[in-house]
């Protein structure tokens, strides 16, 4: 267990030291006065749209059981969620999960031929889930209508082909003054 422990936290602390400056950001100001209060259907929705058959985390509670129980529990977990947000905190253990080591393959005593893998609480993930939501839908709305790369219901093909329209636009047109410059008219043909 110890060489477990020694080589994981030698292996984030490393990455932790080459991340520090991000850690000096200074949110003590940051106030959340203007974030409305989620909905009980949001909880809903991220219930029911929970995948069935994923291993619980460190609570125990499975991603099948919320999604079943999803109209009752829709509303403590509203106060749950916006309390949180209210408080700007979590409850203690929420967001707290073990870590299980799997073997992938090669010698069984290298710690380097094991995945980790961290499940977390099912309740957390309906919360960071609305979170995640909450804050895709501000960002979009956010965004200006050239923006189409990596957003839903846009599509990059759709500038790709404004691109290639005012290509041919700009050679037909470009053609077409050519021909004015060199013969004094348009070549009905060039058009």
């Amino acid at each position: 267990m110890d060489i477990v422990r020694s080589f994981y936290e030698s292996l984030y602390r490393s990455s932790q030291q080459k991340n520090s400056s991000d850690a000096d950001d200074d949110t003590s100001n940051v106030e959340n006065n203007n974030a409305l209060p989620f909905l009980e259907s949001e909880i809903r929705q991220a219930l029911q749209k929970m995948k069935s058959g994923t291993s619980p985390g460190y609570d125990g509670i499975t991603a099948q059981a919320l999604s079943t129980g999803a109209e009752s529990l829709a509303p403590i977990l509203t106060r749950l969620v916006n309390n949180c947000l209210d408080h700007a905190s979590i409850p203690e253990g929420f967001a707290d999960t073990k870590t299980i080591l799997l073997y992938k393959k090669g010698d069984a005593t290298d710690i380097k031929n094991y995945r980790p893998i961290s499940p977390l609480n099912t309740t957390y993930k309906v919360f960071a889930k609305v979170i995640g939501n909450s804050i895709k839908s501000i960002l979009d709305a956010a965004e200006t209508a050239e923006q189409a790369g990596f957003r839903q219901s846009f599509s990059t093909i759709d500038h790709i082909h404004a691109v290639n329209e005012l290509i041919e636009k700009t050679t037909k047109y470009t053609v077409a003054s050519e021909s004015i410059a060199t013969h004094g008219s348009v070549l009905r043909d060039c058009l």
